[in-house]
């Protein structure tokens, strides 16, 4: 049953913490002067629902999409074929890192199935996961090295941050496919001349500041 409690006050939108607290609604369209507030208890099952697994968490589009290349393997191999037969996960490692080598190196798309790299990536991780859940894959794994190898290897890339602290700009596909925006070079930074004219100082500058008689092309 809701509850309906009225209170005077001016007329404001704005709610103090102790009104947040009530989890309450105020309803602003009543005679200037008054607020009214319905509280409404919160379903039973919330409580117990929010301790279970969450399917919401996850982006809809990414599921349709892994989809999308599930189904495209039921129809080349037959749909849960990884669950009768099994899996070994070098293949599905050496797939994964295809894919997202390919992405990583500028090919967004997959030709062979018109679906995005990081899409046919990530169903290799689905169908090796399910089979290490279910345990009927061959874990071919090289022997394991020692634990502390990446925290070793972090500590090194922390003392090469130390050692250039000031990084220069890095090297993207997004600036050599806009390059009226940025156009990096090895031993140049910008500022630098375009079309529109020079964009703050037109000369050039080498890595220890020095001026340079050289200014970047006009385009």
């Amino acid at each position: 049953m809701e509850r309906y409690e009225e209170f005077t006050g001016s007329y404001d939108w704005r709610t103090t913490d102790a009104d947040m607290q009530r989890d309450t609604i105020a309803v602003p369209f009543l005679p200037e002067g008054t607020f009214t507030y319905v509280e409404k208890p919160s379903n039973p099952k919330d409580s117990v629902g929010i301790e279970k697994v969450p399917f919401s968490t996850v982006p809809s589009e990414v599921i349709a999409e892994i989809g999308l290349a599930m189904f495209e393997g039921a129809r080349k191999y037959g749909r849960h074929n990884y669950r009768e037969i099994g899996v070994r996960a070098s293949v599905y490692y050496d797939a994964f890192m295809r894919h997202v080598t390919a992405w990583w190196e500028g090919q967004d798309i997959d030709p062979d199935s018109g679906l995005s790299h990081l899409t046919k990536a990530m169903a290799c991780l689905v169908v090796l996961r399910d089979s290490m859940i279910i345990e009927n894959w061959e874990d071919d794994r090289p022997p394991a090295i020692k634990k502390e190898w990446v925290q070793e290897l972090n500590a090194k890339a922390k003392d090469i941050i130390n050692k250039y602290p000031n990084a220069k700009s890095a090297y993207t596909n997004k600036q050599s496919g806009d390059q009226s925006i940025n156009m990096p070079n090895s031993r140049f930074t910008p500022p630098y001349t375009t079309a529109f004219g020079s964009l703050l100082d037109p000369v050039s500058q080498d890595h220890n500041n020095n001026k340079l008689d050289r200014e970047w092309p006009i385009i």
